[in-house]
């Protein structure tokens, strides 16, 4: 909540216990509350009291699913990102694998070469 609604909330607190106790103490002849009076303020305070501390309830609990629901997707970027990294290093490394594979073959293919000559020309054959 912004400070707008903190002020407004309170100012609505405010009005709701003066208009109750002004409508107590009007009709005291004499100023004062019996103890009937009072223990029906207080009984009103705590039915007050409970509404309140449902409603933060309420509000904390929102506030937490929105927290996981972020968290969840904080998460899922980041399994994403990894994904991504993963499969880019793979690709790296294959390509890299490839260009061994290939150069081997060439080595090989070179040496074979190679030793067909000597043997075509030494008449080994």
């Amino acid at each position: 909540m912004g400070a707008n609604c903190h002020s407004a909330l309170w100012t609505n607190v405010f009005c709701e216990c003066t208009q109750l106790i002004g409508c107590v103490f009007s009709a005291a002849e004499d100023g004062q509350l019996t103890p009937d009076e009072l223990n029906s303020l207080i009984a009103h305070a705590h039915r007050r009291i409970e509404q309140l501390e449902k409603l933060l309830a309420k509000h904390r609990s929102a506030e937490q699913q929105r927290l996981n629901a972020a968290l969840s997707h904080h998460a899922d970027e980041n399994q994403m990102l990894a994904n991504e990294r993963l499969k880019q290093e793979r690709q790296k490394m294959q390509a890299e694998l490839d260009m061994l594979k290939q150069q081997w073959v060439l080595s090989v293919f070179t040496t074979y070469i190679m030793l067909f000559n000597l043997l075509v020309n030494n008449s080994f054959l």
